[in-house]
């Protein structure tokens, strides 16, 4: 049964992205074509895409199948086509974990034609190490390779030399299909040709300087670190005079293009970029005492919120982990925090906590040359004693 109209759009656009990111899915492609719909001005959303491209697979009798192999699948019918782009890559110099951890990479995802849920215990199994080894490995790479996800970190690998499919997949062809069509294009041809050392730092597009101005902005006015995305991404959307949802697709734009993980450490990473500061704005000393539990409570969610410059997902349990306090009893004492500082969300709080000397600096344990948010308060409270 051939594909609808609708279909042929949908794995037409997951097709163009995945050549855009060297021919393999990365996380985060179906919300992608999202953003590209809402910017032409239809109200898609993804549970659609999601919904289409299962009906998708049951016409061509996949089950399980990750986004890229039914992209494959589709190209291999001539339902779709796919055109792969390979900007110059880098030949960085790896240590002996990153290159395991790489090559580990390179053997889950390309069978599978990139990202598909499940590839990091995957690689776990094949490394041997723990799931936070593979991820902190998997952020270094893609800060040596300077790209926005690990799939463009395997894809420029193969074109600077450091891997080669023989070595990873023997002599007995075929070598994964995926691999077999990057490898063939024009575009990886010419990037094998001229690889570059070093590192070398991302450019942002017109439209990503304007948002990321305002966000540097506004995140110096929160105390020099992110809290609460959607306030956030409100204010400078009103403040530009663009909607909501292209200030998002663009913050996205820039996560792909720098490769962070954590908003905060996104923003810091352009401001640099930018050569623009993050003026860190303090907020102003309250004649109010704090508890030995609020001060526990308050250095370890700065230990845990300040190397990634502000909120993430996850950081709660960190504290509850290392405190044992219950969920609920910390979020408590937090909204007391908020209201005792006198300040609007728990990332202003411990910069103000820090700012009037009530967490010091060295018992946070951290470089501060090393941790941007950290210096960028630091440097307000020299300002502040001026």
């Amino acid at each position: 049964m051939p594909l609808t109209n609708l279909q042929k759009a949908v794995i037409g656009e997951c097709a163009r992205l995945m050549g855009l990111n060297g021919g393999l899915a990365y996380k985060g492609l179906m919300s992608d074509i999202v953003v590209r719909q809402r910017l032409r001005g239809l109200t898609t959303e993804q549970k659609e895409n999601t919904k289409c491209m299962r009906a998708i697979m049951e016409k061509y009798g996949l089950s399980a199948a990750s986004t890229g192999e039914v992209v494959q699948t589709a190209i291999s019918k001539g339902d779709t086509r796919m055109r792969i782009s390979v900007s110059t890559v880098i030949k960085p110099e790896l240590n002996g974990l990153e290159f395991s951890v790489l090559e580990a990479a390179a053997k889950v995802l390309l069978p599978r034609g990139g990202y598909f849920a499940g590839h990091y215990s995957a690689m776990c199994e094949a490394t041997g190490l723990d799931l936070k080894s593979v991820d902190n490995t998997i952020t270094a790479l893609k800060q040596k390779f300077n790209v926005p996800n690990l799939e463009l970190a395997v894809v420029s690998a193969f074109a600077s030399g450091i891997l080669y499919p023989g070595t990873l997949f023997g002599k007995q062809l075929p070598f994964p299909q995926p691999l077999l069509a990057i490898m063939s294009s024009d575009s990886f041809r010419k990037a094998s040709l001229y690889p570059a050392t070093g590192v070398h730092r991302k450019r942002l597009t017109e439209a990503e300087k304007m948002v990321a101005r305002e966000l540097i902005k506004l995140l110096g006015i929160n105390g020099g670190l992110y809290w609460g995305r959607q306030v956030l991404l409100s204010q400078s959307a009103d403040s530009i005079g663009i909607p909501y949802h292209a200030t998002r697709g663009t913050l996205e734009s820039m996560n792909r293009r720098l490769g962070f993980s954590h908003l905060g450490l996104i923003l810091y990473e352009a401001s640099e970029l930018l050569g623009v500061k993050v003026e860190v704005k303090i907020p102003p000393l309250c004649q109010t005492d704090f508890n030995d539990t609020e001060h526990l409570i308050m250095l370890q969610t700065a230990k845990a919120v300040i190397p990634s410059c502000g909120f993430y997902k996850g950081y709660k349990q960190t504290v509850i982990h290392k405190l044992h306090f219950s969920g609920n009893y910390i979020g408590e004492i937090n909204h007391q925090l908020v209201e005792k500082t006198g300040t609007e969300n728990l990332g202003q709080a411990v910069t103000y906590f820090i700012a009037h000397g009530l967490i010091p600096v060295s018992e946070l344990k951290l470089d501060v040359q090393r941790t941007p948010a950290l210096e960028a308060i630091v440097n307000a409270m020299s300002r502040l004693r001026i």
